[in-house]
């Protein structure tokens, strides 16, 4: 990255003080950016492999879980769910139509 001061400005002995503090306030800065973005990254991998592992056992553990349980996960993972506004018939009933999830992906066009 080109340096937005000239040379001979970064060497004036006048100078060099501010320049290094100012250095060395970046330096700092950019190291705490630095450990916030692993900090973060590492959050996602575990939310990333929380979400695995409950795609992948869905059905386990929804037949282990108490109806509270059920419906406090049911909750996290659906938005909304469509329904037909009326009845097929008596027998069957209303449909849904659409099913919307809190984290489900756009396709893109």
């Amino acid at each position: 990255m080109a340096s937005q001061y000239p040379d001979h400005l970064m060497k004036d002995p006048e100078l060099m003080p501010l320049f290094s503090e100012k250095l060395k306030e970046q330096q700092q800065e950019k190291l705490s950016f630095l450990q916030q973005l692993e900090e973060t990254e590492e959050k996602l991998v575990n939310t990333i492999s929380a979400l695995n592992y409950l795609v992948k056992n869905i059905d386990r553990i929804l037949k282990q879980a108490g109806s509270e349980e059920k419906k406090e996960l049911l909750q996290m993972i659906i938005q909304e769910i469509e329904i037909t506004p009326s009845a097929v018939s008596r027998k069957e009933g209303r449909k849904i139509t659409k099913i919307h999830l809190h984290f489900a992906s756009r396709r893109k066009g």
